[in-house]
Order: C-alpha cells, then sequence, then structure tokens
C-alpha cells in the first residue's frame, strides 16, 4: 500500500486514506466527519466499530449510512426519542459513544443493526438531568415564597424593628407591656 494508511482500532485492517478517497462513499464519509467537531471524530469511528459485520470488514457505504443518521443529532446537540427532543451536547455523544464501546453491557448484542441503544442511553441521561434540574427549580420556587429562608435569623430584620431599636426600644418586651404581661427572665432549672 502507498500512500497514508490509516489501521482500524478495533480489528488492526489497514486500509489506504488515498482508496477510501477514490471510493465516493469514502469520500461522503470523510466529508461528514469533516461536519462534526473534532472531539466527536474518533469516538464516532470507534462507536461504528459496533456495527461490524462478524466474519467481513464493514462497508465504506454502511459507515457512511450509520454516520449519516447520527451526524445532523450531533450537529444539533439534541437526540430525538419516544417523540421528545433532549439536549445533548457534543461532549456527551463522545462520551457515551466511547463508554459503549469500552465498557460494552454483556447483554448487548453485536454486530448492532440500529442507533437504538445508543440513543435510548442518551435520551435516559438527559431526561435524568433535566428532572433533576426540574426539581432543583421547584425546591428553589418553593424556598422563595418562605421569609428569610435563605437568610440568617439575626438577618432577617423588619422596618418597625429597626425603628424600635432606633428609639431604645424592645419590641418583644414593649408588646408584652401592652398586654399587661411581664417579660420573664429565663431560670436555672
Amino acid at each position: 500500500m502507498n500512500g497514508l494508511t490509516v489501521s482500524c482500532p478495533e480489528c488492526g485492517a489497514h486500509f489506504s486514506l488515498q482508496h477510501a478517497m477514490e471510493n465516493a462513499d469514502g469520500r461522503r464519509f470523510i466529508g461528514l466527519l469533516s461536519e462534526v467537531q473534532p472531539m466527536i471524530v474518533r469516538p464516532l469511528i470507534r462507536y461504528l466499530t459496533l456495527f461490524k459485520p462478524v466474519k467481513q470488514g464493514m462497508r465504506w457505504s454502511r459507515m457512511y449510512t450509520l454516520a449519516l443518521e447520527l451526524v445532523p443529532m450531533i450537529k444539533e446537540a439534541q437526540v430525538k426519542h419516544n417523540g421528545t427532543s433532549y439536549v445533548v451536547p457534543p461532549q456527551k455523544w463522545a462520551d457515551t459513544m466511547l463508554d459503549l464501546v469500552e465498557n460494552m453491557p454483556a447483554t448487548l448484542r453485536l454486530p448492532l443493526k440500529s442507533h437504538g441503544y445508543l440513543i435510548t442511553i442518551l435520551a435516559g441521561d438527559a431526561e435524568s438531568a433535566a428532572a433533576k434540574q426540574e426539581q432543583k427549580h421547584i425546591e428553589q420556587t418553593r424556598n422563595r415564597g418562605q421569609i428569610g429562608f435563605d437568610k440568617q435569623p439575626e438577618q432577617v430584620v423588619t422596618t418597625l424593628t429597626q425603628q424600635y431599636r432606633a428609639e431604645g426600644k424592645t419590641p418583644l418586651k414593649d408588646a408584652l407591656k401592652k398586654t399587661g404581661n411581664q417579660p420573664q427572665e429565663p431560670t436555672d432549672d
């Protein structure tokens, strides 16, 4: 083989990059890879090895078709699952694809036939993150209604209390005097 050769990270097979460029599907595949962030390219190629048939190499046309299904979602930073769109940043795509290759579940049957497993993982993670964010928002909204919840008790001072203090009075003692009660001193029991 003359020219630049590339090795498959999974099977070790060598192929000429020039051959890929001369092959129409190879050119389209490489062109498609150029549309995504560089951090995605390696994880995507490694992920595509999960689709490789057992007794043969993967065709350029198959690699192109598989990548073409994912690249628009990666570029839009989202995934659509069961009629719902979830935000999935590019780094999450890369991490999930690599994790799937490097820590492949024993129940996963190869070669994969579709991206369903990957999409389900990404959607599940995004849904969990959205649920946590929503719960945090609900708690913040709930806590806003409680006066001084986020402040120390000594920091919660009303205008009336400030007026009493300016006059040298204590609001509690003054209120007790008006009712005829005397403030009681704490006793040691």
